[in-house]
């Protein structure tokens, strides 16, 4: 009998390449670096995790909140970039007027990081913000 096959997600992408990194700490408060350093487990808590050697990681969406109790009316601004934060490679801008306290960004074709990304906050936010990654990854060897 013949090896079942893998499956593959809407991606087509095997179901175990799928990764959702979160910060250590969320949220995030204004004026933060933080890096995407946990993976999301089923339970709803974070493990650790590294970028296995060879591989990069491809973001496909992005899940930015602000905690509703605390967060003020406003303009947010952030961004999702390589290790170190030089260059933001994904900028994130959330209203809350027009996009209420949470807003998903999908990226099509996705944007690759060979690097953990990290997430970074405007000194200027009115509050804190909490960041979602959701991507899979692609050996490069």
């Amino acid at each position: 009998m013949p090896p079942a096959p893998r499956s593959l997600t809407h991606l087509g992408v095997p179901v175990g390449d799928l990764v959702n990194l979160i910060t250590e700490t969320s949220p995030t408060p204004p004026g933060s670096v933080v890096p995407l350093s946990f993976v999301l487990r089923s339970d709803g808590s974070g493990e650790p995790f590294t970028l296995p050697a060879q591989t990069v990681f491809v973001l496909t969406d992005v899940i930015v909140t602000m905690p509703r109790g605390g967060a003020a009316p406003g303009r947010y601004v952030a961004g999702i970039c390589n290790t170190p934060c030089v260059n933001s490679r994904v900028p994130i801008q959330v209203h809350t007027d027009v996009d209420g306290f949470q807003k998903t960004i999908s990226l099509t074709g996705g944007v690759p990081f060979s690097n953990l990304p990290q997430f970074e906050t405007l000194q200027s936010n009115p509050s804190d913000m909490a960041v979602q990654l959701y991507g899979y990854l692609v050996k490069t060897a």
